[in-house]
């Protein structure tokens, strides 16, 4: 795929999320996040905030990212988003092979 410039589009994001796990996704957006669960946590309200999230339904990825990542998936950039959602899904990917 080429990429016309630093930053990805929506389109070209889902594009790359398929080609790397082989599942659609899509972006959710939010005007507020909490990185972290405690209530003594601070509100941000830098919108827009991204998270991605199976399209349907994907290899049963997401939901553990959910459990792991609670409280702390919401990001300022598409980029950052798919970065820490691709590393997540490695160690989810390995720790099954594990398991093996």
């Amino acid at each position: 795929m080429e990429l016309e410039n630093e930053y990805l589009n929506e389109k070209e994001a889902r594009i790359f999320l398929k080609q790397f796990t082989g599942h659609n996704y899509v972006f959710a957006q939010g005007a507020h996040r909490k990185w972290g669960k405690s209530e003594h946590t601070p509100l941000e309200e830098k919108t827009p905030y991204f998270q991605i999230m199976p399209d349907t339904v994907d290899d049963g990825f997401f939901n553990w990212y959910v459990i792991e990542r609670s409280g702390k998936q919401f990001f300022e950039l598409r980029e950052t988003c798919i970065i820490h959602f691709l590393n997540y899904r490695i160690i989810w990917l390995n720790s099954k092979k594990e398991l093996k």
